[in-house]
C-alpha cells in the first residue's frame, strides 16, 4: 500500500497556475490499518458550512479533523505526525493553507460505531457538528 496525503493547493493569479502550499499525512504506508482496507473503500472529504474545519474519512474507522485558522507567528513549519500515522512529517505554509494540526476521531472510541460509512457537517450549530452513518 502507498501512503495517502491531503494536499492543499492555492491558485496563483500572477502566474495562472496552482501551487501546493500544504501536505498532510492521512495514512502512512506502514500503518497496519492500510493492509486491511476494503477494496472499494473511498476516502471522504467534507468542510464545515462555516469553514471552521475540514474533515477527512481516511479509514473506515477514522476521521481526521483539521481546524482552520492560522498561527500569525508561523510562516512555514514542519509538524511531526502522530505515531498512529507513522511518525512522518507534514509540511505546510500555515498562512497559505489555513489548516492547523489534525486530530483523529476514532469510530469505536468516540462514536460507538464499528466504522463510518458516510458523514456530513450540520449547519446551524454553534460548534462544528457532524452526523455519522455507520
Amino acid at each position: 500500500r502507498q501512503a495517502r496525503y491531503l494536499s492543499v493547493l492555492r491558485y496563483e493569479p500572477d502566474f495562472g497556475s496552482l501551487r501546493t502550499c500544504g501536505q498532510h499525512l492521512l495514512l502512512a504506508s506502514d500503518d497496519p490499518a492500510a493492509a486491511v482496507l476494503p477494496e472499494a473503500f473511498q476516502p471522504q472529504l467534507a468542510v464545515d458550512p462555516d469553514q471552521r474545519c475540514l474533515a477527512v474519512r481516511s479509514l473506515p474507522d477514522r476521521i481526521l479533523v483539521f481546524p482552520t485558522g492560522t498561527d500569525p507567528t508561523s510562516v512555514r513549519r514542519e509538524v511531526s505526525a502522530a505515531p498512529a500515522l507513522g511518525g512522518l512529517p507534514s509540511h505546510q505554509d500555515d498562512q497559505a493553507t489555513g489548516l492547523r494540526a489534525s486530530f483523529p476521531v476514532k469510530a469505536w472510541q468516540q462514536l460507538r460505531l464499528h466504522h463510518v460509512e458516510h458523514f456530513v457537517f450540520l449547519s446551524g450549530y454553534h460548534q462544528p457538528t457532524i452526523a455519522c452513518l455507520g
